[in-house]
């Protein structure tokens, strides 16, 4: 078990945003929020991320094996910015035993499921309830993807917002990340939620310089 769960870990990109390298200062204080895309394989999570941070969108996107990392920010005030921290986890079922490894003191969990399979949206029964048992704080998103999809959609939005509600989720959304539609109303909405439980350093969130980022800038 040891074994493969350092496999699971190690299997996971990185992609730096903020100009690659080198992080702008920003003043005032950083909320940084834990973030975890969930939801069964080839439902978009990945392409949903890939297209919020870096804005490009790939069909050939490859299932996640392990995890991948995201980050980037949003300016929500002149002294306040959103730090999303976002893990894209893998959606394989021989991964979901290792679900609570990512999900533990996250911020805020978006369950994603495909709009042309029906299934993919049941089959996030399992991850609401590990996310309830494991990070009960966290905020819970429901995002139906593949909107471009018309004619071979299945579900449709009055059944995603009714599971959203019948889980406790006050947050519904559609999107496709093939066209953008919705991607940064997802993210930038996402940011501005009351009542988030934002990940803590030494008992404080971060604190930080001068300079200011891009307003509303999902990554840099």
């Amino acid at each position: 078990m040891k074994v493969f769960l350092k496999k699971f870990i190690d299997n996971f990109l990185f992609l730096k945003t903020l100009s690659e390298v080198n992080l702008f200062r920003m003043e005032g204080e950083i909320l940084t929020a834990k973030t975890v895309i969930i939801g069964l394989s080839a439902v978009g999570k990945t392409c949903i991320a890939n297209r919020y941070f870096s804005d490009t969108f790939d069909n050939m996107t490859q299932s996640t094996m392990g995890s991948q990392f995201f980050e980037g920010y949003i300016k929500l005030s002149e002294n306040k910015t959103f730090k999303f921290e976002v893990w894209d986890t893998a959606g394989q079922e021989n991964y979901m035993a290792l679900a609570p490894v990512f999900f533990t003191e996250a911020t805020i969990a978006i369950l994603v499921y495909d709009v042309t399979r029906p299934e993919t949206l049941h089959g996030l029964d399992y991850y609401v309830k590990v996310l309830k048992e494991t990070a009960p704080d966290c905020f819970i998103a429901v995002c139906g993807n593949k909107i471009d999809l018309v004619d071979r959609r299945k579900v449709e939005y009055t059944e995603g917002v009714k599971y959203s509600e019948s889980i406790g989720s006050t947050f519904f959304i559609e999107t496709s990340a093939k066209t953008d539609e919705g991607i940064k109303t997802l993210f930038e909405s996402l940011s501005r939620q009351e009542g988030l439980h934002f990940k803590k350093k030494n008992g404080l969130n971060e604190q930080i310089g001068n300079e200011k980022p891009k307003e509303s800038a999902g990554c840099c």
